[in-house]
């Protein structure tokens, strides 16, 4: 309950700041439940005026009657407007909330999450919370109206049957009620599996060439299949629940509907009441029985909505990057020349497991060393510590400037740091996209600087449309040497005074990676420069060596 309770009042902080489109929704349903006991009402006296041979009164109510079904029409058309818009603003203020959420949150956390089950919390849940919250709260509001209303106008002809018909159908709802908890639960199973098969379908689209290259189609055809079937299972048990739940409504719908009828046919056969009291009495009925079936129907999409809930509440616990905290207390220092100094650093992803051991670590501004190491000795990690994406167990990461001034390792600092990480960075879009993603106010000069230091002109200017080319997703449409020479010249057009270069010139031929290394030696002014590498030609054109072997650095 407790948890429901948390669920229920973020949800309440959700709807806030749309209190006035959702208050003008409420209050045209609640005027369109009126205008069906309106409608009940006029009904009435249409088929009594006519029967008792008052034409022109029948004629009259007649007219109000169209005007009133006009009026009902006008006013859905707007109401399905304003609610389309609604469920749009609240889904799209959601969505950046949240990705705020996961742009702020620390990466150790982060990375604990599947980017397919993300994307379902981002697109699917969040649907599920806009669409239900637009919907749900205004018909809650305008069927208790109609129900008012209705209810108040049936108690007027026969008070006993009137609450007859109303406990029938809310002994129904409580009944219903128990199926809440089991809809919740399977509704949060199938967010879940549709997280699981949203994973794999993107990984499999992300790594198409890998797959076909190990002939492992059928495989995946078979992961895919089974993630759909397990998905399926779940729907189909939410289905046969909310079923369940909804057909003890309809049966008391219609066990309150035969009362009605029945009382109808006795009171017109005792002469006790007219034609059109039985017409009006069986819809004032259905008025007061409609909304709470409307309610039924509602309760499974309230279950849904507080599992989503739940799901995005998570994610906005997920805990902060400590250094954006610590970078929000005061600056990150101006720095023209940025050096490194790491001092009895530690860091384990597992306790009982330590990965990196009392590192100490001296970089003067504008040095370069290389960095190398056995695959998984931590070398990545280390630079995840330097640019404070991790932070140490033990230990402080600080950036040096040019005045001796150390500014201890936080989301601002990252601002003096550029970085060519590992692999295809590249994405979907221009060259000069992709460039440009370094600094978005280079100027041409800049560009032309950079990508002549990182030996990219070259096989720029070959291209049709040379910095206006468009590549696919990871660079698809270039080489990886190509590729690397790209995000190289990023790295260089933010202008940083430290560089970062992981495995950045693994796929360079050697004139490449001479010019590369010789650019990144003699920029003014100097940066400081850690790579990243394997390579003995680029270990050797560096000022020092850094070996990091069993949790410890080495020189």
């Amino acid at each position: 309950m407790k948890n429901k309770y948390r669920e229920i009042l973020w949800l309440f902080r959700v709807i806030q700041p749309f209190g006035m489109p959702l208050i003008k929704l409420s209050l045209m349903g609640s005027f369109l439940s009126l205008v069906g006991v309106g409608i009940a009402i006029i009904s009435k006296g249409m088929i009594d005026s006519a029967v008792d041979g008052y034409l022109e009164q029948a004629v009259w109510a007649g007219i109000i009657f169209v005007l009133l079904i006009l009026l009902q029409v006008c006013i859905r058309a707007f109401l399905t407007i304003l609610t389309a818009r609604t469920k749009t603003i609240i889904q799209n203020t959601l969505q950046i909330k949240i990705y705020k959420c996961l742009m702020n949150a620390s990466w150790k956390n982060y990375s604990k999450y599947h980017s397919g089950d993300l994307m379902t919390r981002m697109t699917s849940d969040i649907k599920i919370i806009s669409d239900n919250i637009v919907t749900i709260i205004p018909d809650i509001i305008s069927l208790g109206v109609g129900l008012t209303a209705a209810f108040i106008v049936l108690f007027y002809f026969d008070d006993n049957l009137a609450i007859l018909a109303f406990v029938m159908i809310l002994a129904a709802l409580v009944l219903n009620r128990l199926f809440g908890q089991r809809i919740k639960f399977a509704h949060s199973q199938i967010q879940d599996r549709e997280g699981v098969y949203r994973g794999i379908t993107h990984e499999t689209l992300m790594h198409m060439l890998l797959l076909k290259s190990f002939c492992r189609e059928e495989n995946v055809l078979s992961q895919i299949s089974q993630a759909q079937e397990t998905r399926k299972e779940w729907i189909l048990k939410k289905n046969i629940l909310s079923a369940l739940g909804r057909s003890l409504l309809v049966l008391g719908y219609w066990s309150g509907y035969f009362l009605a009828f029945y009382w109808g046919v006795s009171g017109l056969y005792a002469g006790t009441i007219s034609f059109g009291t039985m017409a009006a009495f069986l819809q004032l009925v259905g008025q007061v029985q409609g909304p709470v079936i409307g309610l039924a129907y509602t309760y499974p999409q309230m279950i849904a909505t507080l599992a989503s809930a739940e799901r995005i509440l998570e994610i906005e616990e997920i805990p902060p990057d400590v250094s954006i905290s610590q970078a929000n207390e005061g600056k990150s220092g101006s720095f023209v020349r940025a050096g490194l100094e790491m001092v009895d650093v530690s860091f384990s992803y597992r306790e009982d497991q330590p990965l990196l051991s009392h590192i100490n670590l001296q970089i003067p501004p504008g040095e370069v060393v290389a960095l190398t190491g056995a695959s998984g000795s931590g070398k990545s990690t280390l630079i995840q510590l330097i640019l404070a994406l991790l932070t140490p167990d033990k230990g402080e990461v600080l950036l040096v400037d040019e005045y001796g001034k150390r500014w201890k390792a936080n989301a601002k600092t990252r601002s003096v740091i550029a970085y060519v990480p590992q692999g295809n960075s590249l994405i979907s879009g221009t060259i000069l996209d992709n460039i440009l993603m370094g600094n978005p106010k280079a100027s041409v000069d800049e560009i032309s600087e950079a990508v002549k230091q990182s030996d990219a002109w070259e096989f720029i200017k070959k291209l049709p449309e040379g910095f206006m080319t468009k590549v696919g997703e990871k660079g698809v449409g270039l080489s990886e040497g190509q590729a690397q020479r790209i995000a190289i010249t990023r790295a260089l057009v933010k202008h940083a005074p430290f560089l970062i270069l992981d495995e950045a010139t693994s796929w360079l031929g050697m004139e490449s990676n001479r010019k590369v290394i010789e650019t990144l030696r003699n920029l003014d002014p100097p940066r400081t420069c850690i790579i990243v590498t394997h390579q003995e030609r680029t270990i050797k054109a560096c000022d020092r060596i850094f070996l990091l072997q069993n949790g410890k650095l080495y020189t």
